[in-house]
C-alpha cells in the first residue's frame, strides 16, 4: 500500500485463498452446524497437470497462477466428502451417497455464460467418505469467471424433519481466468 497524490491508498493484491462456505446454527449464526466436510478436491484439465487441494484457505493464487483455461478445455473435478450426520440419508438407491454435490460455474446469467452440473457418485475412499465426479467443458468468454463445489445433505432436501435434518451444507469455490487462444 503506498498514499498518492490524493490521499488514497493504493492497494495491490498478492495472493488469495479459495473460499471455504458452511451453513450455520438455526438459533446463533456464529455457530457453525454442518456436519459436511470436503476433505479433498482434484481438477484435472485435458491441457494442464493435476491439483489436488486438501484445504481451501492453505491453496493460495496469484494472478499469476490462478487457474487458468483456454475455451475448449475439458476440467474434470472429483471431490471426497466425509458426512458425519447424525441421521445419513443416501439417495438415490444403488449407492451410498449421503449428500448432492454440484458443481456450479461461468458467470453473466443473463448471456446464459455459466452453468449447473450435478457430480455423480463414483464410490468410497478408504475412510468411508464420499467420492463425488464432475465435468465441464470451457465455453465462457474470455475473462475471469467462479467455480464453486456445493455440497448438500440429502436429509436438508429430502425431509421435512428440520430437528432431524437442519440445513447442512458446505462450499468450496475460486475464481478461474478464461484466457484467449495463443
Amino acid at each position: 500500500k503506498r498514499e498518492n497524490d490524493n490521499g488514497r491508498r493504493k492497494w495491490r493484491l498478492l495472493n488469495f485463498s479459495m473460499v471455504l462456505g458452511e451453513s450455520l446454527g438455526k438459533v446463533d449464526s456464529n455457530i457453525v452446524s454442518t456436519t459436511l466436510q470436503i476433505t479433498k478436491m482434484v481438477v484435472e484439465s485435458s491441457t494442464d497437470s493435476i491439483i489436488e487441494i486438501t484445504n481451501p484457505l492453505e491453496y493460495f493464487q496469484s494472478r499469476r497462477n490462478i487457474f487458468t483455461f483456454e475455451r475448449g478445455t475439458s476440467v474434470k473435478v472429483t471431490v471426497t466428502v466425509h458426512n458425519a450426520s447424525a441421521n445419513p440419508l443416501i439417495f438415490p438407491e444403488g449407492t451410498q451417497a449421503t449428500e448432492m454435490v454440484r458443481l456450479h460455474f461461468g458467470r453473466h446469467r443473463n448471456r446464459h455464460d455459466w452453468g449447473v452440473r450435478f457430480m455423480e457418485w463414483i464410490g468410497q475412499d478408504e475412510n468411508g467418505d464420499n467420492i463425488y465426479q464432475g465435468e465441464w467443458t470451457i465455453r465462457q468468454r474470455w475473462g475471469v469467471h467462479h467455480a464453486v463445489i456445493d455440497v448438500i445433505d440429502n436429509g436438508t432436501i429430502r425431509d421435512d424433519d428440520v430437528d432431524a435434518y437442519p440445513y447442512n451444507s458446505v462450499t468450496w469455490s475460486t475464481p478461474y481466468l478464461v484466457r484467449i487462444h495463443n
